[in-house]
């Protein structure tokens, strides 16, 4: 095998590949014809190789057609590597490159602008810088993944203009074009963009170049020049104003479309000259016009007057002229820029505001109300005549003060508190004192209204003196007063009917009289009547009627029945008040408590009916005890005395008739029976004298006679009594201890003869200076309907004796529980001083 055909097909295979790589890592296919050449002669230099290998070897190095074979493959190899040295090359020069569009880069990415470079076709984008981060709120990378994402951010309402503008970029070359795009957070910019196409010598188009610019900051300046126009044409209009300029040197006076309209010309009957403006002011204003003008121009800078002027058809205006002198380096004015407004409307009210303040200043100065302006500090800014002459200071007093000053009653801090909920609530009305000069205070009824102003509130009060008004008020307050107190201590109370609406009236008194608390009563008349015991309404209808159709007085009295359940008596009494027609319109009068006046009624009738019946006891009484004394001495005394006589009657017999010796034999014995009967006589008279008033009160104290007494209860009852006795019960009156002792007497009867009990018991203390005495059982009871009754005459005994001793009973008893006497009786002054 030949070592140069070796070598020749090594060659070319090496050349093939390494030209392969070069062309594609170029991607410049139009060299491919030196790999396919290489391609070519490597196969052949193959199938040389390969028929070499099955023949034998006639040729060596000088053969012609291996030499020309290893000539080529050696020729192609020295190709691919002169191209390498040439992408070499090229390498370090696109190197370069590289590094002139990163400079490049670096230098557009610091461009407030976007700039961009994309393909003739715009699908692909060869260079965009850092700016779209501000503008369109997006990377770079994106707009390289989508070159179509400049057209998707225009705003839909300019995308089709975009579109049609960006389509006559290749017929015009350029192409400048304003519109909006929406930003990924949803806001909205304003971008100016320039495009062109870039073409090569031979007119070809090697890319598209643009810049975008952000107008955002213009197009809304441009807008609110515009607004601003639009608003002060609309201002011109609204406010029924002018703008004006006037060129000084050149007099020439430049007028708004509102100033035009105030005058009610158009511009071609305006020369533009301040003659023609003079001309329109109204005679009495043209020479003040002027000399303001004069003195504008001669050192100030502003001008502001009013003016009348009269309008091309006649009609009379007022204007507000306010002006700026502009000058030069020199002071020399040049321009004036300024605006007139028609205020006439406003000038006709300000006048109007003017006769009104003087209308008020003067009905201020004449009214008998004081008035006083302060701000809502409290500084007096104003007052009149009439609240000097309240207080007594001169008006230059009053307005170097504050109004915390002259209250009286309220602490500076109160004024302030109070003016600021006066700020709060608009106004207010209240009554105050203020100091007098002389160091008194008047009293005023205060009424406030506040205004606002701008920085500040004032506060408006109109004062009335009202001493006189609080001293009758006061008065007519005593005499309410002293009446209420007359009708609650009478237990009486005021009322009106209003008979054609069925109003009824009641004061306080007369609620509290029904029961009920202030304000409670329905106020009807029926609502009266349904407070009535059912039996009594009749009665008082029939005694309203009879008022009403007649004219007597009205005056009924009845029973009502109290919320909680009370039966209370009443007394009304009332007059009826007739219309010019006699018609009845309403009914006055005065309600009384008479429950105590009937309580009282009824007691006395019932201890009137029970004094009859006590009397009438008493004389049975009396009656029985005569007839006992009669009967015990008839029976007890005449019986002893019958036989007293009997017995002397036959010892005087036996005395005649026998000798002396026997009859003074007999004599003792007789004598001695004698003395016997007249001993039992002696006995009954003193149990009888005992039975009427025992003997132990004349010699004993009241302690030892309640001893015995309730001892003689314990005998003759066989009921056990337990006796306390407590304090210092001696030294007190025969009479006292009497009336005491019946009382105990006549409970323990009680309880021997009613009570049917197995125990009672005794206290009597002496505390202070009364007597309290307790007669207490376990017995029965005494039925509620007895205590009351008048034959329980021993209950009616005891208490009158209590009542003659100016003492109080009260009787406490339960069915099948006992009864319980408890009695206070005070102690007689002469006691005491006896005691003393």
């Amino acid at each position: 095998m030949s070592l140069l055909l070796i070598c020749s097909t090594l060659f070319g295979l090496i050349a093939f590949l390494f030209s392969a790589l070069l062309c594609f890592r170029r991607r410049d296919w139009h060299l491919g014809f030196l790999p396919l050449l290489l391609l070519i002669f490597s196969v052949e230099q193959g199938r040389q190789l390969y028929a070499a290998f099955g023949r034998p070897v006639t040729a060596g190095w000088h053969d012609p057609a291996q030499i020309s074979s290893f000539l080529i493959s050696l020729f192609g190899l020295l190709a691919v590597l002169f191209l390498a040295r040439s992408l070499s090359r090229e390498k370090h020069l696109l190197a370069q490159l590289q590094a002139q569009q990163e400079q490049t880069r670096a230098l557009l990415d610091h461009l407030p602008d976007v700039v961009w470079m994309a393909s003739p076709d715009g699908r692909k984008m060869l260079l965009i810088n850092q700016a779209t981060r501000q503008v369109y709120g997006r990377e770079p990378e994106a707009f390289y993944d989508n070159p179509q994402l400049w057209l998707e951010a225009v705003h839909p309402e300019d995308r089709a203009r975009v579109e049609t503008r960006s389509q006559d970029l290749f017929r015009r070359g350029q192409v400048e074009l304003e519109y909006r795009i929406v930003r990924p957070d949803g806001s909205i910019r304003w971008i100016l963009e320039r495009k062109s196409v870039v073409r090569d010598p031979a007119g070809q188009p090697l890319f598209l170049f643009g810049v975008g610019i952000d107008i955002t900051a213009r197009v809304e300046s441009e807008q609110r020049f515009q607004m601003n126009q639009r608003l002060l044409a609309e201002a011109e209009q609204v406010l029924n104003m002018g703008i004006f300029e006037w060129e000084v040197a050149e007099d020439r006076l430049t007028w708004s479309p509102g100033l035009f309209r105030i005058y009610g010309i158009g511009p071609d009957r305006f020369s533009g000259h301040v003659a023609d403006f003079l001309q329109f002011v109204a005679p009495e204003d043209q020479e003040r016009v002027q000399q303001l003008i004069q003195q504008a121009l001669a050192g100030q800078e502003r001008i502001n007057y009013s003016e009348k002027i009269r309008r091309a058809d006649g009609q009379p205006r007022v204007l507000q002229t306010v002006g700026y002198i502009l000058r030069n380096e020199t002071g020399q004015p040049v321009r004036m820029i300024g605006l007139c407004r028609d205020v006439t409307e406003e000038y006709q009210i300000q006048q109007e505001v003017q006769r009104q303040q003087q209308r008020l200043e003067g009905l201020l100065e004449t009214t008998l109300d004081g008035f006083i302006l302060a701000d809502d500090r409290g500084r007096i800014l104003q007052v009149n005549p009439a609240y000097c002459r309240m207080t007594g200071f001169t008006r230059e007093e009053l307005l170097k003060k504050n109004i915390a000053e002259q209250e009286a009653l309220l602490s500076p801090q109160q004024v302030a508190e109070k003016i600021e909920q006066m700020v709060t609530a608009g106004g207010a009305q209240f009554e105050t004192r203020h100091w007098r000069k002389d160091g008194s205070q008047v009293d005023l009824a205060v009424s406030i209204t506040v205004f606002a102003e701008e920085e500040r509130h004032l506060v408006a009060a109109f004062v009335r003196d009202i001493s006189e008004q609080k001293r009758w008020r006061q008065r007519l307050l005593d005499q309410k007063r002293k009446l209420d107190l007359a009708l609650t201590a009478a237990r009486m109370g005021i009322w009106e009917w209003d008979v054609t609406t069925d109003r009824v009236y009641w004061s306080e008194n007369v609620e509290a009289l029904f029961g009920l608390a202030p304000g409670e009563f329905k106020g009807t008349y029926q609502a009266f009547l349904d407070t009535l015991v059912p039996e009594y309404r009749a009665v008082v209808q029939e005694a309203i009627q009879k008022t009403l159709n007649g004219n007597r007085p009205y005056q009924v009295s009845y029973a009502i029945t109290t919320p909680e359940g009370k039966i209370r008596w009443h007394e009304a009494r009332g007059m009826l008040i007739r219309n010019q027609r006699g018609e009845p319109l309403r009914m006055l009068g005065t309600v009384m408590d008479i429950t105590e006046q009937k309580q009282a009624e009824l007691k006395i009738r019932r201890t009137q009916e029970q004094l009859r019946a006590l009397a009438a006891h008493l004389q049975s009484v009396r009656e029985e005890e005569r007839t006992l004394i009669a009967r015990e001495m008839h029976d007890e005394l005449g019986q002893v005395l019958t036989a007293l006589k009997m017995d002397l009657s036959l010892m005087l017999r036996e005395v005649k008739r026998s000798p002396l010796p026997e009859a003074l034999a007999f004599l003792p014995q007789e004598v001695q029976g004698m003395i016997a009967m007249i001993d039992q006589t002696i006995r009954r008279v003193r149990q009888l004298i005992t039975e009427l008033r025992p003997e132990i009160l004349d010699h004993l104290e009241l302690p030892e006679a309640v001893r015995w007494q309730v001892q003689e209860f314990s005998r003759r009852s066989n009921i056990p009594c337990n006796l306390s006795l407590e304090g210092d019960l001696s030294h007190l009156s025969p009479e006292y201890r009497l009336a005491v002792f019946r009382i105990l007497q006549e409970g323990l009867t009680n309880i021997a003869r009613h009570a049917r009990a197995s125990q009672a018991r005794v206290k009597l203390v002496a505390q202070g200076e009364k007597l309290y005495m307790q007669i207490e059982d376990n017995g029965q009871g005494i039925p509620a309907e007895k205590l009351e009754a008048k034959t329980s005459f021993g209950l009616l005994g005891i208490r009158e004796r209590v009542l003659l001793l100016n003492g109080t009973l009260s009787i406490h008893s339960q069915p099948g529980k006992g009864t319980c006497l408890d009695i206070e009786l005070p102690f007689p002054a002469q006691s005491h001083q006896a005691a003393d």
